[in-house]
């Protein structure tokens, strides 16, 4: 019986160890969004000091040092988040947004192709690795991937609308009005994108669109929609 309440408490030990390091990951997210960041440092280096081979903590921990503008400590964590599991695309994707915020963007996309690898269908992956493709003048990439993210999640306005402006400066016009009528109607408040809907309909001689278009960025704070609305629709 001796051994058997030995073996049960141990258990028992075990599992108030991982439930106190799952509190502590629970709060340290909860300290993260809130953005008291000193907090959610000390609870991931608890857990770390608890278990050196926790993945997720190694990782959370590098989201820390990122939003403290601590690039190389979050790499390093990013790094050893990776080493411990290098199947895990997020540490990846975190890396690339490192880069990409240092302006490295060859070393960004390539930790994009990283986690796009093991994520294959999560759309964020291929917008931000679209916006770097289009930073490096990279467009047909850009697009390409913007239309994918598309494909995968049809209700981000934010995507149809950085589609659309490919289409504009390619000055396909048809397919950029309707990405830009499909981003306005997800997100009536998106000013840019009553913008380029009204400077699209321009193009197209559809006036009264464009007008009605330019009216709604300009009471939206879009500057650019006043110059064009007292041209064409006085």
């Amino acid at each position: 019986m001796k051994k058997i309440y030995i073996l049960l408490w141990l258990i028992g030990s075990l599992q108030a160890c991982t439930n106190s390091s799952e509190k502590r990951m629970a709060d340290a997210k909860n300290f993260l969004k809130a953005e008291e960041y000193e907090q959610a440092l000390a609870l991931v280096n608890k857990v770390i000091a608890q278990d050196a081979q926790n993945e997720q903590a190694f990782n959370l921990r590098g989201v820390i040092y990122f939003e403290q503008r601590d690039f190389q400590n979050a790499l390093a964590d990013y790094n050893r988040a990776l080493q411990l599991n290098p199947d895990n695309y997020k540490p990846h994707y975190n890396r690339a947004e490192v880069h990409r915020y240092l302006g490295e963007q060859e070393q960004a996309l390539a930790a994009y192709d990283e986690a796009i690898q093991r994520a294959p269908d999560i759309a964020d992956l291929y917008i931000n690795r679209g916006v770097v493709y289009y930073e490096v003048g990279r467009k047909e990439a850009a697009l390409q991937d913007f239309t994918k993210a598309i494909d995968i999640d049809p209700n981000q306005a934010g995507v149809l609308f950085n589609r659309g402006n490919i289409y504009f400066e390619k000055q396909q016009y048809e397919q950029a009005l309707s990405d830009f009528e499909k981003a306005v109607q997800l997100n009536p408040k998106l000013g840019k994108a009553h913008y380029g809907l009204g400077n699209c309909a321009l193009q197209l001689g559809q006036k009264t669109k464009a007008c009605e278009a330019l009216t709604a960025a300009q009471r939206l704070g879009i500057v650019q929609a006043e110059p064009l609305l007292q041209e064409n629709c006085q």
